[in-house]
């Protein structure tokens, strides 16, 4: 397996025709343990070796491309010395070197990478390095970094506090294709700025781009203190989408439906419904958990209440 460490004094160039870019998804992949697996784990076995081995073999590529000067196969060795599964022994060193250089020569999310590594390696605190890089990062394009920058200016955390600043990076990142800044702005706009028409087009927008994220318009359109308040399409919302989000969202949707029924919330009051999506959150719980318990616990005391 070929070791190698940046080249000094060469000269790295973007190069629109790069693979680089392409081979990363190769890099970071992973083949993820399943019941399939289980049941035949000499094919996962050998799915996993074979993987392995393409992934050596991309590096090797990435590093002839990386000595013709290559920018995006310098960033890309950076990210492979970096994965502990990158096709090449994870050296945190090798990583900062590769991407410091890459950042040297201007590629935006090397800065970013440079940045972080900086941070990890002062027990997680920023530094001005850290800060400058991010910056640097930030105006060069990377809405990673633009996010990061935001961040900092909205909590005060090694930047001081402004609001005006936050929401410029963020609406900078989601016009360069961050939509999950989206979600970053309804929290600007309505725990910060305090304005609740931007908060709600902004949790629309991310509702109708990204549907997984729908709970956040769902939980808007459901307070008391806002001219938006509308439980009834809150609970349309949260049924409508209650499939379509990740796993261990479904039992928490569940539990929200039914306090809908339980109170009445935008829907006539019905201890009925209220437990049949209680007995859903429980089905998708696992057993003998806390939270399993519990909602066992309110099924039971909401079943003795039944006339």
């Amino acid at each position: 397996m070929t070791t190698i460490e940046p080249i000094e004094g060469l000269t790295l160039e973007s190069n629109p025709e790069s693979q680089a870019r392409a081979n990363l998804d190769i890099v970071f992949h992973r083949i993820e343990w399943s019941e399939e697996a289980f049941e035949d784990i000499n094919e996962y076995r050998e799915a996993v070796d074979n993987l392995k081995d393409e992934k050596r073999a991309i590096f090797e590529q990435l590093v002839e491309a990386y000595k013709t000067g290559d920018l995006e196969a310098c960033y890309a060795i950076g990210c492979a010395y970096s994965s502990y599964n990158g096709g090449v022994k994870r050296n945190l060193d090798l990583a900062h070197a590769f991407f410091l250089q890459a950042a040297k020569a201007g590629h935006p999310k090397a800065m970013t990478s440079y940045a972080y590594i900086c941070r990890r390696s002062n027990d997680h605190q920023d530094t001005p390095e850290v800060i400058e890089w991010l910056m640097n990062a930030a105006n060069a394009g990377d809405t990673s970094a633009m996010r990061s920058v935001a961040f900092r200016y909205l909590e005060g955390d090694s930047l001081e506090v402004d609001y005006e600043k936050a929401e410029y990076w963020l609406q900078s990142a989601y016009n360069k294709g961050g939509g999950i800044c989206a979600y970053d702005l309804g929290k600007l706009y309505e725990f910060y700025l305090k304005d609740d028409e931007k908060a709600y087009q902004w949790y629309l927008i991310l509702a109708e781009q990204h549907p997984k994220n729908f709970r956040d318009l769902a939980r808007f359109l459901n307070k008391d203190d806002t001219k938006h308040f509308d439980p009834a399409e809150s609970l349309r919302l949260k049924i409508e989408n209650w499939k379509k989000c990740i796993e261990i969202s479904r039992p928490v949707v569940c539990g929200e439906i039914a306090e809908h029924y339980l109170n009445g919330r935008g829907v006539d009051a019905s201890k009925d419904e209220a437990l049949k999506w209680l007995r859903k959150k429980l089905e998708l719980l696992k057993p003998d958990t806390k939270l399993a318990r519990e909602t066992q616990l309110e099924i039971s005391e909401l079943e003795g209440n039944l006339i």
